[in-house]
C-alpha cells in the first residue's frame, strides 16, 4: 500500500446543483456531512493528501455538492463528496430546502456507499444531530468521524468519545466510529485505508 504521496492522485470533478448535475455512477462514492466549521473540508484534504477543498472560517459556505476522485492506484479508485453543511440558521430557507432534496436524491445513488458524519468532539450530539443519524441510517451505512480530537488529551478524548458513545444509545451498534485530528493528521491514513478497505469489499 502506497504511502502518503507516493502514487496518490486528486482530482476536482465537479460541483452539482440539482440532481440532474450528479455524474454517472463509475465508481464508489463516500459522501461527508457535518455541521458547519466541523472541519468536513479539511478532513476531506487530508484523505486527498491535497488543497483542492477550499476551507472557509464562514460557516455555511459550502453551498453544492462537491465531488473529488482519489486514485491510490491503477486499480483502485473512488469519489470524496463533500455535501452541504447542515445546521446553519443564516441558510436561506428556498435554498435549505433545494439541498435537502438533492442530499435525497443522492443518497439514493446505488454507488454511494457509506456516509461519514463528521461531528467536533467538542460538542454534545444534539437532537437534531441524532435525527440526521437516524435519517442516514435509513437509507446507508454510517461511520461517526469526531474531529478535532488534537483539542484534549488523550484522556480526555476519552471521556468525551464515551460521552457521546453513551448519547447514540441504540445508535451505536449501527455506526462505525472513527477519531481524527487534521491538524496533527492523526486517524487520517487509517480512514484513507478504511475507505479503500471499503472498496475493495464491495457488495
Amino acid at each position: 500500500m502506497p504511502h502518503d504521496g507516493d502514487s496518490m492522485q486528486a482530482r476536482y470533478l465537479k460541483a452539482v446543483a440539482t440532481s440532474e448535475q450528479l455524474p454517472s455512477p463509475v465508481a464508489s462514492e463516500f459522501g461527508f456531512v457535518g455541521r458547519s466549521n466541523c472541519g468536513k473540508s479539511s478532513l476531506i484534504n487530508g484523505l486527498l493528501n491535497s488543497k483542492l477543498a477550499r476551507t472557509s472560517a464562514m460557516p455555511g459556505r459550502t453551498q453544492m455538492i462537491h465531488y473529488f476522485e482519489l486514485q491510490i492506484d491503477t486499480e483502485t479508485s473512488f469519489f470524496l463528496v463533500d455535501l452541504p453543511g447542515y445546521g446553519f440558521n443564516k441558510t436561506p430557507k428556498n435554498l435549505q430546502k433545494t439541498w435537502d432534496l438533492l442530499i435525497k436524491d443522492f443518497l439514493e445513488r446505488v454507488c454511494v456507499r457509506e456516509v461519514f458524519f463528521l461531528h467536533d468532539i467538542r460538542r454534545p450530539l444534539d437532537d437534531v444531530d441524532l435525527c440526521l443519524l437516524e435519517d442516514l441510517l435509513e437509507v446507508k451505512k454510517v461511520s461517526l468521524v469526531l474531529t478535532k480530537i488534537d483539542k484534549f488529551s488523550v484522556q480526555q478524548q476519552k471521556q468525551y468519545v464515551a460521552a457521546i458513545q453513551g448519547a447514540l444509545g441504540s445508535l451505536l451498534s449501527d455506526v462505525t466510529l472513527h477519531t481524527v485530528s487534521n491538524l496533527h493528521k492523526t486517524g487520517v491514513a487509517e480512514l484513507r485505508t478504511y475507505l479503500q478497505h471499503q472498496v475493495h469489499h464491495e457488495g
